[in-house]
């Protein structure tokens, strides 16, 4: 976790620091899950001493025993499939510039990342479906604008996230398989916030494209 080196940061820092999207952090901030203030012209800055305090008291309240290297281990096992050549078969990938193609890569840390932040975040059902929706959407939607943008058809736009999505989910079962399950609640805590997860960033990511469709010629 990497810390800029002074007391006041960002939105955005803070979001880079903690692997969630900016809106993430702005919906805490709004809800006082996270301690913030407001500087004389309205922006959002979060004091480095108190984000620390709030991690510290989130990792002690936090009761799914998720293995330590869990998110580690799966960012391996996502690269290592990405890179087996599995995705350059892909007939959307075909069409990608390298750019792009660079992207989409890092396209399964981004969803891991997303998916980390639901994992950790502990409190009631309705506020972690909370969470996990605007995580969610807010990832749907860069899924969605870099399809468009990169002129892929819907049906290869939702191809694009399910290989990535699909990736992520044999990552996870791996790292289940080769844990022998020491914690079978805290697996399949993590199995059904993935799912959630997915089907949201999924749903998000067709309804913003089709209003794409609808509104906007193609690129």
């Amino acid at each position: 976790m990497h810390w800029p080196q002074k007391e006041w940061l960002t939105l955005s820092e803070v979001a880079r620091i903690l692997g969630v999207h900016p809106s993430t952090v702005r919906i805490w901030a709004n809800q006082g899950k996270i301690p913030v203030h407001r500087t004389s012209g309205g922006h959002r800055r979060f004091r480095r001493s108190e984000l620390e305090l709030w991690l510290m008291a989130r990792q002690q309240e936090h009761d799914l025993n998720i293995p330590h290297d869990f998110i580690q281990t799966t960012l391996r096992q996502v690269r290592m499939q990405a890179d087996e050549g599995i995705l350059a078969q892909q007939p959307w990938y075909q069409k990608l510039t390298p750019a792009v193609r660079e992207q989409y890569r890092r396209s399964g840390q981004q969803m891991l990342q997303s998916l980390w932040s639901c994992l950790m975040n502990k409190g009631q059902d309705a506020d972690n479906e909370d969470n996990i929706l605007a995580e969610a959407r807010a990832l749907g939607y860069e899924y969605a604008t870099r399809a468009r943008k990169a002129g892929l058809s819907a049906t290869e736009a939702l191809s694009a996230f399910l290989f990535f999505a699909n990736t992520l989910l044999d990552a996870i079962l791996e790292v289940i398989e080769d844990s022998n399950a020491p914690s079978p609640h805290a697996w399949i805590t993590i199995l059904r916030k993935t799912k959630t997860f997915v089907s949201h960033t999924a749903t998000t990511m067709t309804e913003i494209y089709e209003t794409y469709e609808q509104r906007l010629p193609s690129p």
